[in-house]
């Protein structure tokens, strides 16, 4: 009887498993991204090389981490959170309607993988985590929500005007994203820039190819670090995917002596992502081997976070 019970369990969790295993691909199927928008800059100085609906606001979807890995890296320079702090994951997040990737990871875990977690797989609960101990430490309060305060607050002074960000994740409830919420093509790369120039161990992080994090290898979703085809450096930065968005990314790249930043939103899965982007990165690199390249302009002083100046 045993033995017919276990097999009877056996086989509901396996029918069980393929029910939700279609129910997800047919969801996926059924979305249609809402544009192809895209924005290509030099990196050393910014000039536009290419747009597309660059203005037009898109949701951002898992490319909000940048921000949310932002902020923790300044937390980190200003000495109000160090690498190696202990943090608890965020409660409630395996119930959250706008989680869909988690880490399962077990208590504690330090800030440093839990922004590898969030850099390399965008585990979005870890995500959530860093935001709860970031607010926390910059005396902010102790939620997501007041840590979406300071996300938009710092996006203001970055520049990004037209970015209103509603979670540290970037995948939210109909009842979490308003009608105002989203960014644009143009402002993630603006904000990648930021990075690039200020924050080298981000950007090490966010190049890094696969890891080996809490007993696990994690490998990174940016499967342009994967492409032996391209003679591209230096690749760093974050993918994302919503239904409305598709499948997206916001990433740097060097060919030679010429590096760009490059934001892109619109592509049907993975593989048309790739495809897409390389399309306007090839586009824009020619662009520039028509001239001559430019000189890295003067380095200029960090953008001011008033609050940011808080000693612990």
């Amino acid at each position: 009887m045993d033995l017919l019970k276990t097999l009877e369990n056996n086989f509901r969790a396996a029918s069980l498993a393929l029910v939700t295993l279609f129910a997800a691909e047919q969801a996926e199927a059924q979305c249609v991204p809402e544009r192809e928008a895209y924005f290509v800059m030099d990196a050393q100085t910014g000039e536009v090389l290419l747009e597309q609906d660059a203005d037009v606001k898109i949701q951002p979807a898992s490319m909000t981490k940048l921000m949310t890995l932002l902020l923790a890296q300044e937390a980190i320079r200003d000495s109000v959170l160090r690498p190696n702090d202990r943090l608890f994951i965020a409660a409630g997040t395996g119930s959250r309607d706008d989680m869909e990737r988690f880490s399962r990871w077990t208590n504690p875990v330090q800030l440093a993988d839990a922004m590898k977690g969030a850099a390399i797989s965008s585990f979005n609960d870890l995500a959530a985590t860093i935001a709860e101990y970031t607010a926390k430490a910059r005396n902010a309060g102790n939620t997501e929500t007041q840590f979406v305060a300071l996300m938009n607050q710092r996006a203001q002074e970055l520049g990004m005007t037209n970015t209103v960000f509603y979670n540290a994740s970037g995948l939210p409830t109909p009842l979490i994203r308003t009608r105002d919420g989203g960014t644009t093509t143009r402002d993630m790369a603006i904000l990648l820039k930021h990075i690039s120039d200020n924050h080298p161990e981000l950007v090490e992080m966010l190049g890094i190819p696969e890891a080996r994090v809490k007993g696990r290898t994690l490998r990174n979703t940016n499967t342009l670090l994967r492409n032996d085809s391209i003679s591209d450096e230096d690749i760093f930065g974050k993918t994302g995917y919503t239904c409305d968005a598709g499948f997206a990314l916001t990433a740097h790249t060097r060919r030679g002596e010429r590096r760009v930043i490059a934001s892109y939103v619109g592509a049907k899965n993975a593989d048309d992502r790739e495809k897409a982007f390389l399309r306007i990165l090839n586009e824009a690199f020619e662009k520039l081997e028509t001239r001559t390249p430019s000189a890295a302009p003067p380095p200029q002083p960090e953008p001011g976070f008033n609050i940011y100046h808080i000693e612990r």
